[in-house]
């Protein structure tokens, strides 16, 4: 005849369940330290998602995260403390990939064994904090340590947006300021894209990845025989922002793959006529 099962018995077992699925939750949600996951759940690359500044990632930019997840990136997040101060990380982790790797550390000699492996660095958003420091090469913080290091290796770093709407948001930012306040900051990113940041649409983020890792086919004898005219880029002067101040224009536009000098820039923020690309 089968033993009946106490009261006290049944504690016992409902306490054994309570702590297996307390574990099981840890486990899941428990910031991981740096280092690279299984190769087998990478898809054969691994992304460093970098979120700095104040403001939260858009929903846009998450999905282009989930995007990539779904093509076989292994996706691994860090923040900077100015954003731990104001927003979630672990609400921002729930909003991607559940593969997702948390990177909660702030020792560089822990993050050596993940930059090692890592392919790409992914930015929603590049601080104005970050830029400076990282356009100065000044690298006392953990953004500008992860940053600078896969620029050093020659690995691709994409960030958003896209340089056009970064000048209109610096203007914003620094509307009752010195015009010299905004032309700095503007700057700053402007030597990030020189030593190799793409700037790029938030909507082109997986694409521009894509990209990075893509590997052109050898060109055949017939296709290298042809003979391929090269895109004229517009080229913008210290003497057309001159002649736009002339005319009376406060806006001076060109398109934005335009080359413009740094005298140019400079002539722009004395004059107060506004580069835009369009």
């Amino acid at each position: 005849m089968e033993k009946s099962t106490t009261r006290s018995d049944l504690r016992a077992l409902v306490r054994e369940e309570v702590l297996r699925a307390l574990q099981r939750a840890e486990a899941q949600l428990s910031p991981q330290r740096p280092g690279p996951p299984a190769a087998a759940q990478t898809g054969g690359h691994m992304l460093t998602v970098l979120f700095t500044g104040r403001l939260a990632p858009s929903a846009d930019f998450l999905a282009q995260m989930a995007d990539l997840g779904q093509r076989g990136y292994a996706l691994g997040c860090a923040f900077s403390n100015s954003f731990k101060q104001f927003l979630s990380p672990d609400e921002i982790l729930r909003s991607l990939p559940a593969a997702a790797t948390h990177l909660a550390s702030d020792s560089e000699r822990e993050w050596q064994s993940w930059l090692a492996a890592s392919s790409a660095l992914i930015l929603p958003l590049v601080s104005l904090n970050t830029a400076a420091k990282s356009a100065a090469g000044i690298e006392d913080s953990m953004p500008t340590f992860i940053l600078l290091s896969h620029l050093r290796a020659a690995k691709p770093v994409i960030s958003c947006p896209d340089m056009s709407q970064i000048a209109v948001r610096i203007r914003e930012q620094f509307a009752g300021a010195a015009p010299a306040m905004a032309h700095t900051a503007e700057r700053n990113f402007h030597a990030l894209q020189q030593m190799g940041v793409q700037f790029v649409p938030v909507l082109d983020v997986a694409a521009a990845v894509g990209r990075a890792f893509h590997v052109e086919p050898n060109e055949t004898p017939q296709r290298l025989a042809k003979t391929r005219p090269f895109p004229k880029r517009e080229f913008i002067t210290a003497e057309d922002v001159h002649s736009a101040m002339k005319a009376g224009l406060k806006t001076l536009t060109h398109s934005r793959d335009a080359i413009v000098t740094a005298e140019a820039r400079d002539q722009a923020a004395r004059l107060g006529v506004i580069l835009e690309a369009i």
